[in-house]
């Protein structure tokens, strides 16, 4: 592996954690690591969201939408674990998936044997899931491990209320209690936190102001460190 790496120049990482991985964990070539966010259009995600939704099955009075691979990174088996534990509790809700992969029979299967049917809901692969996004209660991402996370950014520029996992990648998107809120990596510490936005409406309303205030997300730096290393 460090043969490999050691043919290239540069090495751009998409967030800081992955860099002070490398960096920790390959010092002695630490000085061509460089930090470079992947590139987002925000004015197109912003557009994309305002398409119609045609898709029936997306009602509810607090709808909680999660979009992504159905794949054991992503954790969709502790979100089935969070929504028992939130039906159990009483609290009325329905979380809508949108994607599909190799997990998605698992994740139905546990879904139909803890009688979820009615309040988790697989819409399968969405062209766009970006309007999804923008006309839920609340957004969740419930990942083992990330990069950086897209569809979290997305979120984020839809100014949406936002419960995530509480790991590095995610640290560096959301500020807790104040952008978001960050869960432990469980069904309880999942559920605990979406409880606490539908029980308190005036958090989900200072998240969502919070998230706004931060304004468009501006990644026309990002291109310059390529143009510069490459001169």
């Amino acid at each position: 592996l460090l043969y490999d790496i050691d043919r290239y120049d540069k090495l751009f990482f998409v967030s800081h954690s992955l860099k002070n991985l490398f960096d920790s964990k390959y010092p002695e070539l630490a000085d061509r690591s460089a930090l470079c966010h992947n590139q987002v259009d925000t004015a197109d995600i912003i557009e994309r969201s305002k398409q119609k939704i045609t898709d029936r099955r997306f009602t509810g009075d607090f709808k909680i939408v999660t979009t992504g691979r159905i794949v054991k990174d992503k954790g969709y088996d502790i979100a089935v674990g969070a929504a028992k534990l939130l039906k159990d509790d009483g609290i009325k809700f329905k979380w809508f998936i949108i994607g599909d992969g190799a997990d998605s029979d698992e994740i139905r299967s546990m879904v139909s044997h803890l009688g979820l049917q009615d309040c988790f809901i697989l819409l399968g692969v969405k062209p766009n899931p970006l309007p999804f996004v923008a006309q839920a209660d609340l957004y969740v991402q419930t990942s083992r491990s990330e990069g950086f996370c897209l569809s979290l950014l997305e979120a984020r520029e839809l100014h949406k209320v936002i419960v995530a996992t509480d790991i590095p990648p995610f640290r560096e998107q959301i500020k807790d209690g104040q952008t978001g809120l960050l869960a432990n990596f469980s069904a309880d510490g999942f559920a605990r936190q979406i409880e606490r936005v539908i029980k308190d409406p005036e958090l989900a309303k200072r998240l969502a102001e919070n998230s706004k205030k931060e304004g468009t997300i501006d990644f026309s730096s990002e291109m310059e460190k390529i143009y510069d290393f490459i001169g």
